[in-house]
């Protein structure tokens, strides 16, 4: 098979963008480089960027007047849209190709005429959400749950992640189909973009650098205690800046927080992959303080540059964060083992487990890693296809 429909509600080929966009463009423009035809079906007024000219695009528009991330009508107008992406994918004729499913796209399994015509891989994304109890969540989250489920038709479901098959089995009641494929990064890239604006800094500040949404979950305010503690600053030794990459609802708490605590609290948002990426490279230190967590493409971000990483226990961290080898993993999701894990880092001073990181990253969660586990899932699944029609 050598067709590959990819399904997904957002995708950007710009800077930026959140992790499903970012796994669903990178996964796309691997499969162009591994000579497959791939065409994305999409709501196109929600693109940004231009994909490669090789690539179709289908547009599946999103319902009008209804939200388009997080709203209180999201997850009836995800259901609504998934009910347009199916009848296009009726429309579009595909037989013996591969439909990649991302997010709750999965649902359009529930249609046994594509179930036939496909073979179906789901990557759920974001389910780790599904743990963390919110009234405000809840009408969405009944929405997307039931959506979710469908993954169970689905002829392989990925965890990005070998801490998340669990997870990932218990919310799509799905067993025999789970397969562990790491999401990844362009290694390659992430250095390039940080050498466009790589410039020397003061040797009299420790940079803390984190990237990400500004809400609850990540566990920013979490971070802004830590980094008060005493003992940190006097580990440091001179002045201490924290730089945070994204902007959120929690934009205010975290920078009273920083205030409170007399954390020096630099938010940036709107940056390029280039400032993003300088940046992180000339880090003293990474942070990902989550309560609760997917893959976290940043952590790998911070490893491909052979960051010094502070990261808590949650998601797919624990199988790129290893304690005392690739970085500091706290105890549990709390301030104070978050400060520990901090002085631990501090007190590697030679950076060993930054060498590490860009090791384990290089050998395991690199881009040209994801696309050969990808393309001996595809053949396998189409080779048990054909064995299967020529036994009946």
């Amino acid at each position: 098979m050598t067709q590959i429909d990819v399904a997904v509600r957002r995708i950007s080929f710009d800077d930026g963008v959140g992790g499903m966009e970012r796994a669903a463009q990178r996964h796309i423009l691997s499969m162009c480089k591994a000579g497959y035809t791939v065409r994305i079906f999409t709501d196109v007024g929600a693109m940004t960027g231009h994909p490669p000219s090789s690539v179709s695009v289908i547009d599946v528009p999103w319902p009008a007047g209804m939200s388009t991330g997080g709203g209180p009508t999201f997850g009836c107008a995800y259901l609504l849209w998934v009910r347009k992406l199916r009848r296009a994918l009726r429309r579009a004729g595909a037989c013996d190709a591969v439909l990649h499913l991302h997010g709750a796209t999965s649902a359009v399994l529930s249609d046994t005429s594509l179930r036939k015509r496909y073979v179906t891989v789901v990557n759920p994304h974001g389910l780790e959400a599904f743990g963390a109890f919110s009234l405000k969540r809840m009408p969405n989250r009944v929405f997307l749950r039931h959506m979710a489920k469908k993954g169970r038709f689905a002829d392989a479901v990925i965890a990005t992640d070998a801490s998340l098959v669990d997870h990932i089995t218990r919310n799509v009641e799905c067993s025999d189909t789970v397969r562990v494929i790491p999401n990844a990064v362009d290694c390659e890239r992430l250095r390039t973009l940080a050498s466009f604006k790589n410039r020397p800094r003061s040797n009299d500040v420790f940079v803390v650098v984190s990237i990400g949404r500004l809400v609850r979950n990540k566990g920013y305010d979490l971070l802004a205690q830590a980094l008060g503690d005493r003992r940190i600053q006097d580990a440091v030794g001179k002045s201490l800046r924290w730089t945070h990459f994204g902007d959120g609802a929690a934009l205010d708490s975290v920078r009273a927080y920083a205030n409170d605590h007399g954390v020096d609290l630099r938010i940036r948002s709107g940056c390029s992959d280039e400032e993003v990426q300088s940046e992180l490279s000339g880090a003293d230190l990474f942070v990902q303080p989550s309560r609760y967590e997917g893959s976290s493409l940043t952590t790998l971000e911070a490893m491909v540059h052979g960051r010094r990483i502070v990261a808590t226990p949650v998601g797919g961290i624990v199988d790129k964060v290893i304690d005392g080898v690739t970085g500091h993993l706290a105890a549990e999701v709390t301030v104070e083992s978050i400060a520990e894990a901090i002085l631990r880092a501090l007190g590697d001073e030679e950076n060993s487990c930054g060498r590490g990181a860009m090791e384990a990253v290089n050998g395991r969660f690199s881009s040209e890693a994801e696309s050969l586990l990808y393309q001996h899932l595809y053949k396998s699944l189409a080779e048990a296809r054909l064995l299967k029609r020529s036994v009946s």
